[in-house]
């Protein structure tokens, strides 16, 4: 097998599978960095005690994050089980898990600080969107006019992070945010117009400008964290809405998570329940054991 025939074997095996493009991707880039590793002639020679050494040299001597190195392991688990039917099991191609911590988000008041003092529209826009409809920071950037509903106050977001098309709902404040920052576009908004872009409105903000942006805001308030990124609005939405009762399901679906584990991993709990937790022993009167 050459490496030509190998390569449109993984097209056709993704292709099958139907993952995203954005994870598509992902496994084509590090197949290529293994295919370069290995230097073999032949792929179908690969073995999986090659894919382990690879493995092994991306987890010492690369060091990369957690969650950097579990792509290259689900990558090579589709190379093996599904292109080069390489009998194995999960624990020889093993996923790093990472050490569960409480990752900080916040309150809903802070968020409505961080709002009513920012005096950069477009950052103004890009929180209210994300605490108040649960957006993905890459599904903020990706933004364009066509997908805003301006009457029913909907925006239609278009290949999300699982290849998947959902609609979302926004609050009249967050309306009012948006016209705001419209108006100071000073320019005529064309369908295919990102809301967020560079010096041309045909080029998407880069996620890196907007993460960056904020990292530098929120340091000048009080309550801000070294461990706080843009991604813990989408957290303090989720937490939000658990506080409200809001059920699950429906929290899962505004999010565009394609499992409800997912979804309750976003959840933090609200301190002030252990606080005021009710004594469920209380006997009521008249009654005995």
């Amino acid at each position: 097998m050459t490496r030509l025939e190998l390569t449109d074997r993984i097209d056709l095996t993704l292709n099958i599978r139907g993952l995203s493009k954005r994870t598509v991707k992902i496994y084509k880039t590090w197949l290529t960095r293994f295919f370069d590793y290995v230097d073999v002639e032949d792929p179908s020679t690969i073995t999986l005690y090659d894919c382990q050494k690879f493995l092994n040299h991306l987890r010492n001597d690369k060091n990369y994050a957690i969650r950097t190195h579990n792509q290259a392991v689900y990558a090579l688990r589709h190379l093996c089980g599904t292109v080069l039917m390489i009998p194995y099991d999960k624990n020889a191609l093993p996923r790093i898990r990472p050490p569960k911590t409480d990752k900080p988000f916040f309150s809903g008041e802070q968020v409505i600080q961080l709002i009513d003092q920012c005096e950069d529209l477009e950052l103004k826009a890009a929180i209210a969107l994300s605490f108040g409809c649960g957006l993905r920071i890459q599904e903020i950037t990706n933004i364009q006019f066509r997908h805003i509903n301006k009457v029913s106050h909907t925006i239609t977001i278009e290949n999300s992070k699982n290849d998947r098309t959902r609609t979302v709902k926004y609050s009249p404040s967050t309306a009012a945010i948006l016209n705001s920052f419209f108006l100071s576009r000073q320019m005529i908004l064309r369908p295919d117009d990102f809301l967020f872009h560079r010096k041309s409105p045909q080029c998407p903000m880069k996620t890196s400008a907007l993460t960056q942006k904020f990292s530098h805001y929120i340091k000048g308030f009080p309550f801000s964290l070294p461990e706080h990124t843009f991604h813990s609005l989408r957290h303090s939405f989720a937490t939000m809405l658990a506080w409200k009762n809001v059920p699950l399901p429906q929290i899962q679906k505004l999010m565009g998570h394609a499992s409800a584990a997912t979804t309750a991993t976003y959840i933090h709990i609200n301190e002030s329940y252990l606080v005021e937790l009710p004594d469920v022993l209380t006997r009521k009167e008249g009654k005995s054991s």
